[in-house]
Protein backbone atom coordinates (compact mmCIF):
# COMPACT_ATOMS: atom_id res chain seq x y z
CA UNK A 1 0.00 0.00 0.00
CA UNK A 2 1.49 3.35 -1.06
CA UNK A 3 0.34 6.50 0.72
CA UNK A 4 1.24 10.15 0.18
CA UNK A 5 2.25 11.58 3.58
CA UNK A 6 0.51 14.88 2.83
CA UNK A 7 -2.81 13.03 2.84
CA UNK A 8 -2.41 12.21 6.54
CA UNK A 9 -3.58 14.54 9.31
CA UNK A 10 -1.79 14.35 12.66
CA UNK A 11 -4.05 14.31 15.71
CA UNK A 12 -2.63 14.92 19.17
CA UNK A 13 -4.90 14.06 22.07
CA UNK A 14 -5.19 15.91 25.37
CA UNK A 15 -5.27 12.50 27.06
CA UNK A 16 -2.18 10.85 28.56
CA UNK A 17 -3.15 7.25 27.90
CA UNK A 18 -2.34 6.93 24.22
CA UNK A 19 -5.12 8.53 22.14
CA UNK A 20 -2.92 10.19 19.52
CA UNK A 21 -3.91 9.31 15.97
CA UNK A 22 -3.36 9.72 12.25
CA UNK A 23 -6.24 10.30 9.88
CA UNK A 24 -5.92 9.44 6.21
CA UNK A 25 -8.03 11.36 3.71
CA UNK A 26 -9.48 13.48 6.54
CA UNK A 27 -11.71 10.90 8.28
CA UNK A 28 -10.15 7.43 7.91
CA UNK A 29 -8.37 6.76 11.21
CA UNK A 30 -5.15 4.74 10.91
CA UNK A 31 -5.22 1.77 13.26
CA UNK A 32 -1.86 0.61 14.55
CA UNK A 33 -2.94 -3.03 14.39
CA UNK A 34 -3.48 -2.75 10.62
CA UNK A 35 0.12 -1.81 9.75
CA UNK A 36 3.32 -3.43 10.91
CA UNK A 37 5.95 -1.37 9.12
CA UNK A 38 6.47 1.93 7.32
CA UNK A 39 8.93 2.17 4.44
CA UNK A 40 9.64 5.79 3.57
CA UNK A 41 10.48 7.18 0.12
CA UNK A 42 10.30 10.89 0.83
CA UNK A 43 11.35 13.51 -1.71
CA UNK A 44 9.03 16.49 -1.66
CA UNK A 45 7.21 17.83 1.41
CA UNK A 46 9.99 16.46 3.58
CA UNK A 47 9.26 18.52 6.67
CA UNK A 48 5.65 17.40 6.89
CA UNK A 49 6.40 13.83 5.80
CA UNK A 50 9.06 13.44 8.50
CA UNK A 51 6.52 14.44 11.16
CA UNK A 52 4.02 11.90 9.82
CA UNK A 53 6.69 9.19 9.88
CA UNK A 54 7.68 10.03 13.44
CA UNK A 55 4.02 9.96 14.46
CA UNK A 56 3.79 6.41 13.05
CA UNK A 57 7.01 5.51 14.85
CA UNK A 58 6.78 7.24 18.22
CA UNK A 59 3.10 7.90 18.81
CA UNK A 60 1.58 4.79 17.24
CA UNK A 61 4.50 2.44 17.89
CA UNK A 62 4.76 1.16 14.30
CA UNK A 63 8.20 0.11 13.03
CA UNK A 64 9.63 2.60 10.50
CA UNK A 65 12.71 1.86 8.39
CA UNK A 66 13.90 5.46 8.85
CA UNK A 67 13.04 8.09 11.41
CA UNK A 68 11.95 11.59 10.48
CA UNK A 69 15.09 12.94 12.16
CA UNK A 70 17.31 10.68 10.03
CA UNK A 71 15.59 11.82 6.83
CA UNK A 72 16.00 15.47 7.81
CA UNK A 73 19.66 14.95 8.68
CA UNK A 74 20.39 13.44 5.26
CA UNK A 75 18.68 16.36 3.54
CA UNK A 76 20.95 18.83 5.35
CA UNK A 77 24.46 18.63 3.92
CA UNK A 78 25.92 20.72 6.74
CA UNK A 79 24.50 18.54 9.50
CA UNK A 80 25.53 15.39 7.66
CA UNK A 81 29.09 16.65 7.23
CA UNK A 82 29.26 17.67 10.90
CA UNK A 83 28.22 14.19 12.03
CA UNK A 84 30.68 12.50 9.67
CA UNK A 85 33.56 14.69 10.80
CA UNK A 86 32.70 13.99 14.45
CA UNK A 87 32.90 10.26 13.65
CA UNK A 88 36.32 10.67 11.97
CA UNK A 89 34.90 10.03 8.51
CA UNK A 90 36.69 12.27 6.00
CA UNK A 91 34.65 14.93 4.21
CA UNK A 92 35.88 17.62 1.79
CA UNK A 93 37.05 20.90 3.30
CA UNK A 94 34.05 23.20 3.39
CA UNK A 95 32.72 26.40 4.90
CA UNK A 96 29.15 27.17 5.93
CA UNK A 97 28.35 30.80 6.70
CA UNK A 98 25.19 32.90 6.64
CA UNK A 99 26.73 36.32 6.07
CA UNK A 100 30.50 36.11 5.56
CA UNK A 101 32.52 39.32 5.51
CA UNK A 102 35.81 37.97 4.15
CA UNK A 103 35.26 35.83 1.05
CA UNK A 104 38.97 35.88 0.21
CA UNK A 105 39.75 34.21 3.55
CA UNK A 106 37.18 31.47 2.88
CA UNK A 107 38.58 30.80 -0.58
CA UNK A 108 42.09 30.58 0.87
CA UNK A 109 40.91 28.06 3.48
CA UNK A 110 39.58 25.95 0.59
CA UNK A 111 42.93 26.04 -1.22
CA UNK A 112 41.89 28.71 -3.70
CA UNK A 113 39.73 28.72 -6.81
CA UNK A 114 38.08 26.76 -8.27
CA UNK A 115 35.66 25.90 -5.47
CA UNK A 116 32.25 24.24 -5.35
CA UNK A 117 29.05 26.00 -4.27
CA UNK A 118 26.31 23.69 -3.00
CA UNK A 119 22.84 24.46 -1.77
CA UNK A 120 22.40 22.85 1.63
CA UNK A 121 19.20 20.93 0.92
CA UNK A 122 19.24 20.06 -2.79
CA UNK A 123 19.86 16.57 -4.18
CA UNK A 124 20.37 14.77 -7.51
CA UNK A 125 23.13 17.21 -8.45
CA UNK A 126 20.88 20.27 -8.36
CA UNK A 127 22.10 23.51 -6.81
CA UNK A 128 25.79 22.83 -7.51
CA UNK A 129 27.98 25.45 -9.19
CA UNK A 130 31.71 25.40 -10.02
CA UNK A 131 33.18 28.82 -9.18
CA UNK A 132 36.33 29.36 -11.23
CA UNK A 133 37.10 33.10 -11.50
CA UNK A 134 37.07 35.91 -8.92
CA UNK A 135 34.44 37.84 -10.91
CA UNK A 136 32.10 34.85 -11.21
CA UNK A 137 32.63 34.00 -7.53
CA UNK A 138 31.89 37.51 -6.28
CA UNK A 139 28.77 37.92 -8.41
CA UNK A 140 27.40 34.46 -7.58
CA UNK A 141 28.01 34.75 -3.85
CA UNK A 142 26.51 38.25 -3.75
CA UNK A 143 23.36 36.81 -5.30
CA UNK A 144 23.16 33.84 -2.93
CA UNK A 145 24.01 35.67 0.28
CA UNK A 146 21.32 38.20 -0.55
CA UNK A 147 18.69 35.44 -0.73
CA UNK A 148 17.22 33.00 1.77
CA UNK A 149 19.04 30.02 0.25
CA UNK A 150 21.65 28.37 2.46
CA UNK A 151 24.88 27.35 0.77
CA UNK A 152 28.12 25.52 1.44
CA UNK A 153 31.44 26.44 -0.15
CA UNK A 154 33.58 23.35 -0.63
CA UNK A 155 37.01 22.51 -1.97
CA UNK A 156 37.06 21.27 -5.56
CA UNK A 157 38.24 17.66 -5.76
CA UNK A 158 39.62 17.25 -9.26
CA UNK A 159 39.46 13.51 -9.90
CA UNK A 160 38.15 13.46 -13.45
CA UNK A 161 34.46 13.82 -12.57
CA UNK A 162 33.94 10.41 -10.99
CA UNK A 163 32.29 9.31 -7.79
CA UNK A 164 30.77 6.16 -6.32
CA UNK A 165 27.25 5.41 -5.09
CA UNK A 166 26.88 2.62 -2.54
CA UNK A 167 23.54 1.31 -1.32
CA UNK A 168 23.77 0.42 2.36
CA UNK A 169 21.05 -1.51 4.18
CA UNK A 170 21.16 -3.21 7.55
CA UNK A 171 24.89 -2.63 7.99
CA UNK A 172 25.88 -4.06 4.60
CA UNK A 173 26.78 -2.72 1.17
CA UNK A 174 24.16 -4.22 -1.14
CA UNK A 175 25.38 -2.86 -4.47
CA UNK A 176 27.76 -0.22 -5.82
CA UNK A 177 28.37 1.74 -8.98
CA UNK A 178 30.93 4.19 -10.26
CA UNK A 179 29.50 7.30 -11.90
CA UNK A 180 31.24 9.47 -14.49
CA UNK A 181 30.21 13.02 -15.29
CA UNK A 182 29.64 13.97 -18.94
CA UNK A 183 32.42 15.96 -20.57
CA UNK A 184 30.42 19.19 -20.27
CA UNK A 185 29.75 18.87 -16.52
CA UNK A 186 31.42 18.11 -13.19
CA UNK A 187 28.39 16.31 -11.71
CA UNK A 188 28.41 12.54 -12.04
CA UNK A 189 24.73 11.93 -11.24
CA UNK A 190 23.22 9.40 -13.63
CA UNK A 191 19.98 11.40 -13.43
CA UNK A 192 21.89 14.29 -15.06
CA UNK A 193 23.10 12.22 -18.04
CA UNK A 194 26.18 10.89 -16.32
CA UNK A 195 27.17 7.28 -17.01
CA UNK A 196 27.57 4.43 -14.56
CA UNK A 197 29.12 0.99 -14.24
CA UNK A 198 28.90 -1.75 -11.65
CA UNK A 199 31.79 -2.00 -9.18
CA UNK A 200 32.61 -3.85 -5.98
CA UNK A 201 33.24 -1.68 -2.93
CA UNK A 202 36.77 -2.11 -1.58
CA UNK A 203 37.33 -2.85 2.09
CA UNK A 204 38.08 0.72 3.19
CA UNK A 205 35.17 2.18 1.26
CA UNK A 206 32.82 -0.48 2.65
CA UNK A 207 33.78 0.44 6.20
CA UNK A 208 33.41 4.13 5.45
CA UNK A 209 29.89 3.96 3.99
CA UNK A 210 28.60 1.46 6.56
CA UNK A 211 29.97 3.63 9.37
CA UNK A 212 28.38 6.69 7.74
CA UNK A 213 24.89 5.19 7.78
CA UNK A 214 25.40 3.93 11.34
CA UNK A 215 26.45 7.45 12.41
CA UNK A 216 22.94 8.78 11.69
CA UNK A 217 20.56 7.24 14.26
CA UNK A 218 17.64 5.25 12.82
CA UNK A 219 18.68 5.75 9.19
CA UNK A 220 19.26 2.03 8.43
CA UNK A 221 19.05 2.40 4.64
CA UNK A 222 20.68 4.96 2.31
CA UNK A 223 22.63 5.65 -0.83
CA UNK A 224 26.08 6.92 0.15
CA UNK A 225 28.25 8.89 -2.26
CA UNK A 226 32.04 8.79 -2.08
CA UNK A 227 34.75 10.53 -4.08
CA UNK A 228 38.29 9.17 -4.35
CA UNK A 229 41.45 11.14 -5.08
CA UNK A 230 44.82 9.53 -5.67
CA UNK A 231 47.70 11.52 -4.21
CA UNK A 232 51.10 10.96 -2.60
CA UNK A 233 52.22 11.04 1.02
CA UNK A 234 55.33 12.68 2.46
CA UNK A 235 57.46 9.74 1.37
CA UNK A 236 56.20 9.83 -2.20
CA UNK A 237 53.99 6.76 -1.86
CA UNK A 238 50.68 6.69 -3.72
CA UNK A 239 47.65 6.89 -1.45
CA UNK A 240 43.91 7.11 -2.09
CA UNK A 241 41.92 9.62 -0.07
CA UNK A 242 38.21 8.89 0.25
CA UNK A 243 35.71 11.68 0.88
CA UNK A 244 32.16 11.17 2.11
CA UNK A 245 30.03 13.47 -0.07
CA UNK A 246 26.43 12.67 0.79
CA UNK A 247 24.06 10.20 2.45
CA UNK A 248 20.76 10.04 0.57
CA UNK A 249 17.79 8.60 2.47
CA UNK A 250 15.84 8.23 -0.78
CA UNK A 251 18.29 6.81 -3.35
CA UNK A 252 17.25 6.41 -6.97
CA UNK A 253 16.67 3.19 -8.83
CA UNK A 254 19.19 3.71 -11.68
CA UNK A 255 21.71 1.65 -9.74
CA UNK A 256 19.40 -1.37 -10.05
CA UNK A 257 19.53 -1.18 -13.86
CA UNK A 258 23.30 -0.65 -13.85
CA UNK A 259 24.24 -3.37 -11.34
CA UNK A 260 21.41 -5.84 -11.91
CA UNK A 261 20.94 -6.00 -8.13
CA UNK A 262 17.51 -5.16 -6.74
CA UNK A 263 18.35 -3.60 -3.40
CA UNK A 264 14.68 -3.56 -2.40
CA UNK A 265 14.95 -7.31 -1.74
CA UNK A 266 17.49 -6.64 1.00
CA UNK A 267 15.35 -3.81 2.34
CA UNK A 268 12.31 -6.07 2.59
CA UNK A 269 14.38 -8.73 4.37
CA UNK A 270 15.42 -6.08 6.89
CA UNK A 271 11.84 -4.89 7.41
CA UNK A 272 10.60 -8.43 7.92
CA UNK A 273 13.23 -9.18 10.55
CA UNK A 274 12.98 -5.89 12.41
CA UNK A 275 9.20 -6.03 12.45
CA UNK A 276 9.40 -9.10 14.66
CA UNK A 277 10.95 -7.00 17.40
CA UNK A 278 7.93 -4.70 17.34
CA UNK A 279 5.11 -7.22 17.16
CA UNK A 280 3.90 -10.39 18.85
CA UNK A 281 3.21 -12.05 15.52
CA UNK A 282 5.92 -13.78 13.50
CA UNK A 283 4.80 -12.84 10.00
CA UNK A 284 4.97 -9.47 8.27
CA UNK A 285 1.32 -8.72 7.57
CA UNK A 286 0.86 -5.17 6.31
CA UNK A 287 3.76 -2.98 5.20
CA UNK A 288 2.89 0.55 4.10
CA UNK A 289 5.03 2.81 1.93
CA UNK A 290 5.04 6.53 2.70
CA UNK A 291 6.06 7.98 -0.65
CA UNK A 292 5.71 11.47 -2.10
CA UNK A 293 8.53 11.09 -4.57
CA UNK A 294 7.97 10.11 -8.23
CA UNK A 295 10.32 7.20 -7.51
CA UNK A 296 7.57 5.76 -5.33
CA UNK A 297 5.99 4.13 -8.36
CA UNK A 298 9.33 2.61 -9.32
CA UNK A 299 9.78 1.55 -5.71
CA UNK A 300 6.59 -0.50 -5.71
CA UNK A 301 7.33 -1.98 -9.13
CA UNK A 302 10.73 -3.14 -7.91
CA UNK A 303 9.21 -4.62 -4.76
CA UNK A 304 6.66 -6.49 -6.84
CA UNK A 305 9.45 -8.05 -8.91
CA UNK A 306 11.30 -9.43 -5.88
CA UNK A 307 11.85 -13.18 -6.03
CA UNK A 308 11.25 -13.65 -2.34
CA UNK A 309 9.67 -16.41 -0.31
CA UNK A 310 5.93 -16.94 -0.01
CA UNK A 311 5.61 -14.51 2.89
CA UNK A 312 7.13 -11.66 0.93
CA UNK A 313 5.08 -12.42 -2.16
CA UNK A 314 1.92 -12.56 -0.10
CA UNK A 315 2.78 -9.27 1.60
CA UNK A 316 3.30 -7.55 -1.74
CA UNK A 317 0.49 -9.16 -3.69
CA UNK A 318 -2.18 -9.15 -1.02
CA UNK A 319 -1.53 -5.93 0.85
CA UNK A 320 -0.38 -3.73 -2.00
CA UNK A 321 -3.12 -4.84 -4.35
CA UNK A 322 -1.04 -6.31 -7.18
Amino acid sequence: MVKDPTEFNIYLSDKTRGYDALYYDETDRVKAKDFDAVISRVGRNRDYASKVIDHFRKNLGIFCVQSGDAINTCSDKVKTAQIMSQRKIRVPKQVYAINPKNIAFIIKKLDGLPIILKEVSNSKGKGIILLESPLQTNMTLESYYGSDKRIILQEFIDNGGTDERHIVCDGEVVCSMERLAPKTDIRANVSLQGSGRKIEADEETTKMVVDAVAAIPNLNFAGVDVMKLQTTDEKGNKVINRYLIEANSNPGSQIIDITGINYFEKLLDFVEREHKHHSRTTALQSPISIADDPQGDVFMTEFNSCNGDTLKEMAVLKKWGY
